[in-house]
């Protein structure tokens, strides 16, 4: 039996380590990548580690409109994960407390939208934000965003909020706190876990996003990261220094935001197992 025991052991070890590798491989890849020269990047066998380490590719990268185009897709993520944020969890609370009339209708329509793929919303909200002036800016963006990321927001919170017992906001009412003081109070700190996960999944996809940004942006004014990492590929050439470099300096962001919010995502994702 000890003797299973440790074969078994060793088994899902090797397969954590395999899976492992298959995952961040890529990540590895293409930060090595970005320090290659470009004739290093064709040799034959690949180098796993570069044999002369250069800075000329984020050199390249910070001369272009990228560093416009990482500032855009910053504050275009922050600003649209944060309203869809102020926006969705008291939407997600009234859903998960309140029952009104065609409530679930309106929560399935809520989803619905989200189910709907991006290329069905870009020829109108092109020629809506064409006619009010917005085309090729933050705003424009930041509003597109919300239709996939408020739909996101409250389906995850509405979920999460359905695991808080209901005496506690009676215990809350009963002390003397409004129906406002008991949310603030009460439901948002201990829904913060899933309030979280929430955040990061929004702002991630925000960050990635493409399609909307592709069309609703023309110049630098609102191009996002996606958009100028996309421009390294022409009719001529694939400037893979420069697309690597740059994927390289996206991935930063991303991963310093999850490691900040890791704490909460971790609770949100025991508290089922926790509670059962």
């Amino acid at each position: 039996m000890a003797l299973r025991r440790r074969f078994a052991k060793g088994a899902v070890i090797l397969l954590t380590l395999a899976m492992l590798v298959v995952v961040l491989f890529p990540f590895y890849w293409t930060i090595t990548s970005s320090f290659k020269e470009y004739v290093e990047m064709f040799s034959s066998p690949p180098t796993l580690i570069p044999k002369t380490f250069t800075g000329e590719n984020y050199s390249k990268v910070m001369q272009g409109t990228f560093p416009k185009a990482l500032t855009n897709s910053l504050f275009i993520a922050a600003v649209s994960t944060t309203i869809a944020l102020a926006l969705g969890v008291p939407a997600a609370y009234a859903f998960s407390r309140y029952s009104f009339r065609c409530s679930k209708a309106l929560f399935f329509v809520i989803l619905a939208i989200r189910m709907f793929p991006a290329v069905s919303f870009m020829v109108p909200m092109y020629l809506m934000f064409r006619t009010l002036g917005l085309y090729n800016t933050r705003l424009a963006l930041i509003v597109s965003y919300l239709t996939f990321q408020l739909p996101f927001v409250i389906w995850m919170v509405e979920g999460f909020l359905e695991s808080i017992p209901r005496e506690l906001e009676e215990a809350g009412r009963i002390d003397g706190c409004s129906r406002l003081g008991v949310f603030r109070r009460i439901i948002v700190p201990l829904a913060l876990p899933g309030i979280s996960v929430a955040a990061v999944f929004s702002a991630i996809m925000s960050w990635n996003e493409f399609p909307y940004a592709l069309v609703l942006s023309s110049t630098a004014v609102a191009k996002t990261a996606p958009v100028s990492i996309a421009e390294t590929i022409t009719s001529y050439q694939i400037a893979w220094g420069e697309m690597t470099a740059s994927g390289t300096m996206m991935i930063i962001p991303v991963l310093l935001f999850s490691l900040y919010v890791q704490k909460h995502m971790v609770k949100a994702l025991t508290a089922g197992a926790i509670k059962g």
